[in-house]
């Protein structure tokens, strides 16, 4: 009998502690996108994206050009359409565009080295980038939300609270969805986590006008909304 109330108390105990440690890390997930939201709508949104350049070299090597020539059409032309999509439908923060290549360069904030596009998917070196605080996103397939694991593991690796405005931010890093749609990431392309609305799907795998324009916009209102809700403000 001793010995049962013994091992009451500890389970009693033990499922006190991991539901305080669940609130307290739900507390620090809250603080952090409260943070991450003010960020962004003080700072900008670099938007990557993709040429398949290593895709279309490989073709003209192996002397595919005309096969290469219309993957580079193609993905042009919905390059295009991010970039549309964004200037008409997304003015929560100002927006910058660069091809996947220079990937490198700006997770280490080396901006000399990067080239932005302009709103004809053309290289302009008279565009310039000097914001302190930035966040990236992307088209592609969203992995799932490991939030709930990886809170308490975010503030032991920096060894900060959220408040401190650490660089390095902890986010979604396992097996993907399956889902498609608009991702915002961190500076180190890491995909952020809920509750920051970091992701909006397009609900099909065959992107097209429509779809793309749809999900910028509904990215905008989800980010303006959760801004609003962070702050304090009504609409």
């Amino acid at each position: 009998m001793k010995n049962c109330f013994y091992l009451c108390f500890f389970c009693l105990h033990l499922l006190f502690y991991s539901t305080l440690e669940a609130q307290n890390g739900e507390i620090r997930a809250i603080a952090l996108a409260t943070t991450q939201i003010k960020q962004l709508k003080g700072g900008v949104l670099l938007i990557r994206l993709h040429s398949k350049k290593n895709l279309t070299d490989t073709l003209r090597k192996k002397g595919m050009p005309e096969q290469a020539e219309e993957i580079e059409k193609k993905q042009s032309y919905y390059n295009l359409e991010i970039i549309h999509a964004f200037r008409e439908s997304f003015n929560f923060c100002p927006v910058y565009f660069f091809y996947s290549e220079y990937s490198e360069a700006v997770k280490k904030k080396q901006f000399d080295k990067v080239i932005f596009l302009n709103e004809k998917l053309r290289q302009d070196t008279s565009i310039k980038f000097n914001a302190q605080q930035f966040f990236c996103a992307e088209f592609g397939t969203i992995s799932n939300d490991t939030s709930r694991s990886s809170v308490t593991h975010y503030e032991t690796d920096s060894g900060k609270q959220p408040e401190a405005h650490t660089k390095q931010y902890e986010g979604a890093d396992g097996p993907t969805t399956g889902i498609t749609g608009i991702i915002i990431e961190s500076d180190q392309f890491i995909q952020l986590r809920k509750p920051f609305p970091f992701y909006k799907r397009t609900y099909t795998s065959v992107f097209g006008k429509r779809i793309i324009k749809n999900a910028v916009a509904g990215m905008n209102e989800n980010l303006l909304a959760f801004y609003n809700y962070a702050t304090g403000h009504k609409k």
